[in-house]
Parts: structure tokens; sequence; C-alpha cells
């Protein structure tokens, strides 16, 4: 038999953890596709996931840059939740890339989403951006994500590069949370 005073403790743990939320959430990729349907514009030369750890994923990224990204370049931000497969899920915005890397506050979700993650890239400065894009070691944090308070489900966001109205790349990154 418990001490009373060790048995009020414990459930009044239980009860704060059931009502506060767990904190100990996972947050982690899945899978990555990269596709370059313009290898005059880029070429992937590294696209991959790797385990470091127990629920500790590596993106790897590096992108060989063939045209310098200027002013030119939109992209096309998409979230996606699954249910069932996966389904559009709250946000898709179109922006002009170098715009969004000046002043990215007019797209709140994807500032929020991408300012922990811009230290592991070399897309630290504004436009132009020459030669190569790389994104290496970028493993998600639960940190990262305070802001964002989702359900735990899988998630993809996908992002399209358009140059004069032409698909030149496509990223699909896969993120599973868990509660």
């Amino acid at each position: 038999m418990l001490p009373s005073n060790f048995r009020i403790l414990l459930i009044f743990t239980i009860v704060c953890a059931e009502f506060f939320g767990n904190e100990a959430k996972i947050i982690k990729f899945t899978k990555l596709e990269c596709k370059d349907y313009d290898k005059s514009f880029i070429q992937f030369k590294q696209c991959q996931l790797k385990a470091v750890g127990r629920n500790r994923i590596a993106l790897q990224l590096h992108g060989d840059l063939k045209k310098n990204i200027d002013e030119e370049l939109t992209i096309n931000a998409e979230l996606f939740r699954k249910s069932h497969d996966f389904r559009p899920f709250m946000y898709n915005d179109t922006m002009e890339f170098c715009s969004f890397v000046r002043n990215p506050n007019r797209y709140m979700f994807w500032k929020i989403l991408v300012q922990d993650m811009i230290q592991f890239t070399n897309i630290n400065h504004t436009c132009p951006y020459e030669n190569e894009i790389i994104i290496k070691d970028l493993i998600l944090e639960e940190n990262m994500f305070k802001t964002l308070p989702f359900p735990g489900n899988d998630y993809m966001v996908h992002v399209k590069a358009i140059l004069q109205n032409e698909i030149k790349a496509e990223l699909k990154v896969y993120v599973v949370l868990i509660e």
C-alpha cells in the first residue's frame, strides 16, 4: 500500500498530464522525395533521410543549381494531412521566393515552420542564390513547433519551384507527429 501523500501526488501528476497534454511528443521525418524536372535549372545530387538515433532522422539535401535563383522564381507550398491518403490541410500559398526570404512575415505559417530550420541550410541570405542549395543534418525537434499546435498525425509539405509558369523542381517532405 502506498503512503497517502504519494498516492495524492501520483493522482495529481496523472490528472495534470491528461489536462495539460503530454509534453513528450515525437516529431520526425518519414520520407523525402525530390524531383528535378528541368535539369538545366537544378539537379539533386543528394536527397535522403538518415537515421542518427532512435526517433531522430536527419534530412540531407543537395541541389546543384544550374541557373541563379533570382526574383523570377515562384514557390508553391502546401500542407497536407493524412486521412486514408494525404489531403490538403489549411495552407496552400504561392509566393515569390526572394520576397519571402527577404520578408517572410506575410506568410506567417511558413515563417514559423522554416525559421528554426534555416540554420541547417545555406538559404540564410537574400537572393540571388548561386551554385547550390544545401540542407545538412536537419533533425526535427519538438521545440521547433511549439507555436504550431497540430494534433498527432502524418503530414506532408509539398513544395514546387516554378519558373516561367513551368514546374522546375518539386519536394515532398513527410513528417509524423506522435503525441
